[in-house]
């Protein structure tokens, strides 16, 4: 959906599904009236609006529905035992429905995802509602997440909800870190293979009216993992040979201090600071022991630095919050002779960002229930790039409204859900460091705007049986380096118009429920989607020889997701979910313009299945003699199939499917707090690459020992 001119970008043209949401809201807001009026029954309480229902089906995999999008379609992925081993972010992410994950390289390597077939930036990444996609950058490489603190992943697909204010994605993936209620402490040690390494450690205590919480997790690799070179000649098999990833090591620091404190009329209030640090090697594509005549490896290498500070507020019965948070971002990329080809050797960046928010809820009536959310934020970015020292300073300030209108009909069956979302941004650039640009010339400020409407309904057809459609508009605003330029590698363009698209899907969702059956607990779900993107930004290369970031690009995609979980008798979990999509490249470049889009699967699935074994029951179901104290056992096996895709645009160079399995066993033995734990990674030992050819690791074998006491959830 195209702008109405370069001159004035803060307005969309009319459209029809414009007038088709402003019809909606006025036609929710007389509905509500007249079912309100008609089925209100005499005893119900005043206020109270019958909201549906959240599935949660008892497993450690996930549940089909967060309760913050009451049309949409999510994912919660609950992590409490992930610090008792190895899994990570990345890992989590690309067993969910609907989710690719692009690697390159090993488990610790830079990651991207992609939701429904979107691009990586059109992916909003955040802990804790902090978001972490910046101006200059917003792909986030998920290998920078924190893990041993998290408490569960919210993703929810092609929409954003209410409560996320500014958006400037089509998809909105939210990490929540530990809240601990009860004093108690957590430690965990394990290695593997690669040279691994972890150490974390977390307590809480209370303290005054409130509850002190901290924790820290250190961890390392050598990532010199084995892979078969092509020795740069992919056509070329018979110079291929067998070697290890060297300049692939790194060490991470991740801490997390939190404080929660509840005030005498009931209201919450949390403080909290999250540091990151990193240090790591960047190998390249095909960096390993060179062969003859092969030149030596290069030295490259990254250090980042992520602080997040935040104060939050929430009322007593949680219809309303603020907050302020502050990050702090520093990236140190030096690659000794330019061996990387990035035509500098030294990059010293950094960013501070500032976000003011607040969102609350009221209700109209019984059966109408009205949401906002408000945010403004500013962003500096400082460059300084090259021996030179040249620096490039940017600054984007943003402001965001989002409302919702949730309505109620029919005794609380169906569902309503117009929303509108409003964005601004003003972009600044002080007009140094640019070699492209005129000495003393100075780029002029931009502003970008956004009018993004969503129509949203579900049906609670029955106490088993929920439908859900959706249909909306999404933008991603340029990056501050597509805007003004990077020094060394591209030129200015102002004159960028953001990525636009156009998203809607609609499914069914079944649960069941049985406690004395033998499969006790059910939920399946099935949506289609499909998503069409207009004015992607792509780097094109200029008579000068040099990069310019452009609007050429047209996408379509379109796909269907299906997700089934099960919980048996004698505690046997299993979840499975298969997703198929169609890419198209609309590009009216040649050689590209039909092809499928890169990096991303046709097909892609995912099992698991998990048994856990304790007690008297379950250890006599398995044979064991629970009296001998066996302890507590949990048998995990995941099945994770990625189909074949594309490295490149022109779909030249094609990818095998790769097929992986894992497999864990972790023990507690009977009345202790310690448990130990066994993960087996990629056992057929599959080494397709993945990204632009970045090698992957074959088989690995994890261990970790952890402690836990004084709470449950400590």
């Amino acid at each position: 959906m195209p702008f109405e001119g370069k001159e004035d970008r803060s307005r969309r043209s009319p459209s029809g599904f414009g007038v088709f949401f402003a019809c909606s809201l006025l036609a929710s807001a007389t509905l509500a009236a007249s079912a309100y009026a008609q089925t209100s029954q005499p005893g119900e309480p005043d206020g109270l609006i019958a909201l549906p229902t959240v599935v949660v089906t008892g497993n450690s995999v996930g549940t089909m529905q967060s309760a913050a999008d009451t049309a949409g379609f999510s994912d919660v992925i609950y992590s409490e035992e992930a610090w008792q081993g190895f899994e990570s972010v990345t890992e989590l992410l690309e067993h969910a429905a609907g989710v690719q994950v692009s690697r390159f390289g090993g488990r610790e390597d830079f990651a991207t995802i992609s939701v429904r077939g979107s691009g990586a930036g059109q992916v909003k990444i955040m802990i804790d509602g902090v978001n972490l996609s910046r101006a200059q950058n917003r792909v986030v490489n998920l290998a920078d997440l924190p893990m041993d603190s998290v408490e569960r992943i919210e993703i929810y697909r092609g929409f954003t909800p209410v409560e996320f204010a500014a958006s400037g994605a089509a998809s909105v993936v939210n990490i929540i870190t530990k809240k601990s209620e009860q004093s108690g402490i957590r430690m965990a040690v394990g290695g593997g293979s690669f040279g691994t390494a972890k150490l974390s450690a977390a307590a809480s205590v209370p303290m005054r009216s409130g509850q002190l919480s901290a924790s820290v997790a250190y961890k390392r690799s050598d990532g010199d993992f084995g892979f078969a070179s092509d020795a740069g000649t992919p056509a070329n098999p018979a110079d291929d040979f067998a070697t290890n990833r060297l300049n692939n090591a790194y060490e991470s620091i991740d801490t997390l201090v939190r404080l929660v404190r509840e005030t005498d009329i009931g209201n919450i209030l949390t403080l909290s600071n999250n540091l990151f640090y990193k240090d790591e090697g960047i190998p390249g594509r095909d960096q390993g022991r060179p062969g003859q005549g092969a030149p030596p490896p290069n030295s490259a290498s990254l250090r980042v630095v992520r602080e997040i500070a935040a104060a939050n507020w929430q009322s007593a019965d949680a219809a309303y919050g603020a907050g302020v948070d502050l990050t702090y971002l520093r990236e140190v990329f030096s690659d000794p002779g330019a061996r990387l080809g990035f035509g500098y050797q030294r990059a010293d960046n950094r960013t501070l960002a500032a976000t003011l928010k607040a969102n609350g809820e009221w209700y109209a009536s019984e059966r109408h229930l009205i949401q906002a959310s408000v945010e403004t934020a500013q962003e500096r970015f400082k460059g300084r790039t090259g021996d030179a020292g040249q620096q490039n300073h940017q600054r984007r300030t943003s402001a965001a409204i989002a409302l919702s209108d949730e309505a109620a009909f029919f005794d609380s069956r169906l569902y309503v859900v117009p929303q509108v979302r409003l964005e601004s941004l003003w972009n600044s650039f002080d007009g140094s460091g640019i070699p492209f640009l005129s000495a003393g010339a100075k780029l002029p400020d931009s502003r970008i705007g956004s009018v993004d409407p969503r129509i949203g309904m579900r049906w609670d057809a029955s106490g088993a049986w929920t439908f859900k459609a959706n249909a909306g508009t999404y933008f991603r605003a340029p990056e501050l380096s597509e805007e003004f330029g990077d020094s060394g590698f591209s030129k200015a363009n102002p004159e960028l118009l953001p990525e636009q698209g156009v998203s809607a899907d609609a499914g069914v969702q079944w649960r069941y429920r049985n406690p004395g059956a033998a499969m006790q607990r059910a939920a399946a779900e099935f949506a289609l989607f499909a998503n069409d993107s207009d004015d992607l930004i792509v780097f094109v290369q200029t008579a000068q020889q040099v990069s310019k970031a452009e609007n050429v690009d047209e996408a379509r995609v379109r796909g269907a997701e299906s997700r089934l979980e099960m919980d048996f008798a004698h505690n046997i979990s299993a979840a499975a979910n298969f997703t198929v999509q169609d890419t198209e490249n609309r590009s009216p470049q040649p050689g590209i313009s039909g092809k499928e889009l890169p990096a991303l699967p046709s097909q892609e699935g995912f099992l698991s299945l998990t048994w856990r074994l304790g007690g008297t029951r379950q250890a006599a179901a398995a044979g064991l003699d629970a009296a001998t104290g066996v302890g507590n056992w949990t048998l995990g096996y995941e099945l994770a199939y990625k189909g074949e895709r594309f490295f490149d645009e022109a779909n030249r160079v094609r990818v095998p499917s790769q097929t992986v399995h894992n497999a864990s066993v972790a023990w507690q033995p009977a009345g202790s707090r310690i448990s130990v734990r066994l993960e087996g990674e990629n056992l057929g030992n599959d080494r397709v690459a993945d990204q632009l050819g970045f090698p992957v690791p074959g088989r690995s074998v994890y261990l970790t020992i952890s402690y836990q006491g004084g709470g449950d959830d400590a």
